[in-house]
């Protein structure tokens, strides 16, 4: 082992015990539910732990795909380090500066009542209203297409449904996905606390949830649907906690489905080969193009500034720089040839390097955690019902996308903005147009 290999482990496992004990400090924990501690755990995850396997060669595939220079890696270390440590800081420094106090613990959620439950099935039904809609404006649904045409057909019916779909599939998205995945979340936590009331609602609601997470044979959003509930589970029985048996159960169940997904979806038949694939794809796949980004910028291309940031309805004078996609055709030069757009995005701390620089890695962060706080107070301040359980799992699965893609996909997010006007509209119109807020604001 040299010296560089001494420094990275230090750095690897040393800083694991520094993110400890800086969030303990700031009064959060990775084993207790928060929304600021699932984008903790996911940032972890997804971008700190997967730069061990690159450092020491474990993943063949992306030591193939050039990830290889081991000064590189052990920056990239440093900067997801950092990245974390900020955001806690952030969060520390909200806390003293605005003054507000907030509780994690839920100490009690009562049940929907008869207008809840009404309004509830309102939307529900726009949303599969929505999803006829979208269908209609398809030829194929992908996960069909896999059963009967087989693996490359259903990849093309899955372009068709997403990149090429005739029409903005954001939209669609925001109905048929997000919407009807808050509102299966609350259903369930209604069917937690109300002693197992609208069960049949909750189930139908529920089998929509999953279609629509498969239909186009992505792997994550049905792995989304199982953690939110195994959240709002969490939240409601167990005060937040996770729990060690909870959560090895929940991995093998994850684990299990994954490896069916991919002998479907990829023709696979060899499990060792499957499991492979998932550790890869969990841990190094989304920060491995952090490595092309710092080997990128500023060597081979100046730093953007800003122009990497979207530019809704030309009102700034720039065309945004499509940076992942240029970052793609970087690792794969290849696909160019063959007229194929692709995307590498990772942890959102590569988009503010490629901007500005190492400032913008130490600085960013610290935004981020004033605005994690800010949200986490907000959504405190609400009455605790099956509908907020809902909202704020979502929303910390929705900001947990922060260790997987751009910040600047969150300055103007259609999908927040989306699902918290949905969330005013139903409490407004179940109460009278009243928002309702905790009679007491619990302090720690």
């Amino acid at each position: 082992m040299n010296f560089l290999d001494s420094v990275f482990i230090l750095v690897f496992f040393g800083g694991l015990i520094f993110i400890y004990y800086v969030m303990k400090i700031a009064h959060l924990s990775l084993f207790k539910f928060s929304i600021v501690g699932v984008v903790f755990l996911s940032m972890i995850i997804n971008s700190y732990l997967g730069v061990l396997p690159l450092y020491f060669n474990w993943d063949e595939v992306r030591f193939a795909q050039g990830v290889q220079d081991p000064e590189i890696i052990l920056t990239m270390l440093m900067y997801n380090l950092v990245t974390i440590v900020m955001m806690i800081f952030g969060f520390i420094i909200a806390s003293q500066a605005f003054g507000l106090k907030f509780s994690n613990n839920i100490t009690f959620t009562r049940s929907f009542n008869k207008s809840e439950v009404f309004y509830v099935s309102i939307f529900i039904i726009i949303s599969l209203l929505v999803l006829l809609l979208y269908l209609s404006k398809i030829n194929d649904v992908a996960i069909f297409t896999l059963f009967s045409d087989g693996i490359t057909e259903a990849k093309i019916a899955r372009s068709e449904m997403i990149n090429n779909f005739p029409g903005k599939f954001h939209w669609y998205k925001l109905f048929i996905r997000d919407l009807l995945l808050m509102l299966t979340f609350s259903l369930y936590a209604n069917f937690l606390v109300a002693k197992k009331k609208h069960t049949l609602l909750f189930l139908v609601t529920l089998s929509f949830a999953i279609f629509t997470s498969i239909m186009t044979t992505e792997k994550s959003h049905i792995l989304w649907l199982i953690v939110g509930l195994f959240l709002v589970r969490s939240l409601l029985k167990n005060n937040g906690v996770y729990g060690l048996k909870r959560v090895i159960k929940l991995l093998g169940y994850i684990t299990i489905l994954l490896i069916l997904l991919y002998i479907l979806s990829m023709g696979s038949e060899n499990i060792l080969y499957s499991l492979s694939n998932i550790f890869s794809r969990a841990f190094s796949g989304s920060i491995m193009p952090a490595y092309f980004y710092l080997e990128v910028f500023p060597e081979q291309h100046d730093f953007l500034y800003g122009q990497s940031f979207p530019n809704p309805s030309g009102i700034f004078p720039f065309t945004p720089y499509k940076l992942a996609v240029e970052i793609h055709q970087v690792i794969s030069p290849d696909i160019v040839n063959k007229g194929v757009i692709g995307s590498a995005a990772s942890v959102y701390w590569v988009e503010m390097y490629a901007n500005f620089g190492t400032l913008g890695v130490l600085f960013a962060p610290v935004f981020v955690g004033v605005w994690l706080y800010l949200i986490t107070y907000i959504i405190d301040m609400l009455e605790s019902t099956p509908l907020k359980i809902a909202l704020t799992v979502w929303l910390a699965l929705h900001l947990s996308h922060l260790s997987i893609s751009f910040l600047s996909k969150y300055f103007f997010d259609i999908y927040l903005i989306g699902l918290v006007i949905f969330f005013l509209i139903i409490t407004a119109l179940s109460n009278k147009g009243k928002i309702k807020l905790n009679s007491k604001i619990n302090r720690r």
